[in-house]
């Protein structure tokens, strides 16, 4: 008898957990269990942005492997074909051309799992290229709320699918110049206000996709110790107008090349920069490669640029961090 009382109790107990499981799940997967092109499709916020993945062969890419996804809802989509002045999605992409739509929407792409929890402020590589084939970078600011490049704002994070993290954007990111990830990041707010202030237009120069630079970029406090190493100057703008904006423009030009300088490509040696020599030649600093990577100016008064951060890519070149400004003259 105590046999029979306990096969019938063992299987009461199989039975009773199988009815909850059916009842509580519906025999459908958790959220987890659905991949990001399942997750995104089933969501019904995102049909244009599965539509774009679809058109770009950008779907097929991430079955495979782990992403994180910026996505566009329909109505942020919508918004874009229509300032565009095209009728739906078909329309824009042939009026921005195949290659060009494709490096926009895989531009809200990155590889790994990221949510919101793993962010830091910082650049990010994204699945865009370049016509150099080098994988774009955005910013990213992590606040209250967190920022791609100064403009479009993660309104739900986290959306997790099995393959990786969708998060809910209110606008489109758009690829970025050498300038454009500059401008957008707070630490190199000085850099930006000179590049605006100085003579030549510095800003429409640094951003022409037709042109190819690369942009060593000091950081604010290197401003900060180029304003308390200058006599009678307290601040950027007082160190702005005793300089002139045309000498501005120089020493800006002092910190570019005209052409693309990835870090693996760096050798001891000397490099001309776009800034003007006075006698119709340019300006040269001196990369001295060791333990550190130094950038040696023509000033005696200045330090050794150290290069930190390197190889963030725009769409017309590379941007490296340093931590001194260079000093041409």
């Amino acid at each position: 008898m105590k046999k029979i009382a306990f096969s019938f109790t063992l299987l009461s107990l199989l039975f009773f957990a199988a009815s909850c499981s059916d009842e509580d799940g519906d025999n459908q997967p958790s959220p987890a269990a659905v991949d990001l092109n399942g997750k995104l499709n089933a969501d019904g916020r995102f049909d244009l942005m599965v539509d774009a993945l679809k058109r770009t062969g950008l779907d097929a890419s991430l079955s495979n492997g782990n992403f994180t996804v910026f996505a566009p809802t329909d109505a942020v989509f919508n918004a874009w074909i229509n300032d565009l002045g095209y009728a739906d999605l078909a329309a824009l992409q042939q009026g921005l051309g195949t290659e060009q739509f494709k490096s926009i929407i895989a531009y809200h792409i990155l590889r790994g799992s990221n949510s919101s929890a793993d962010f830091s402020s910082g650049y990010y590589q994204t699945m865009a290229i370049n016509s150099a084939k080098d994988s774009l970078h955005l910013y990213l600011e992590k606040g209250s709320v967190l920022a791609l490049n100064g403009d479009a704002l993660v309104i739900e994070a986290d959306l997790i699918a099995s393959n990786g993290v969708i998060h809910s954007l209110n606008s489109i990111n758009y690829p970025r110049s050498v300038y454009g990830l500059i401008e957008v990041n707070p630490n190199y707010s000085s850099l930006e206000a000179a590049i605006g202030l100085a003579d030549g237009n510095l800003k429409a120069t640094l951003s022409d996709e037709a042109s190819t630079f690369t942009l060593f970029a000091p950081h604010n406090e290197a401003f900060d110790t180029l304003v308390m190493r200058t006599p009678n100057v307290n601040n950027l703008l007082e160190l702005i107008a005793s300089l002139g904006t045309a000498n501005l423009q120089n020493l800006i030009l002092y910190h570019a090349t005209g052409s693309r300088m990835l870090s693996s490509g760096l050798q001891t040696g000397s490099v001309n920069t776009l800034a003007n020599d006075g006698s119709g030649g340019n300006l040269q600093f001196f990369i001295n490669i060791g333990s550190e990577v130094r950038i040696i100016d023509n000033s005696a008064n200045t330090e050794d640029a150290v290069l930190g951060t390197r190889d963030i890519i725009g769409s017309n070149g590379a941007v490296h961090l340093i931590d001194a400004v260079l000093i041409g003259e």
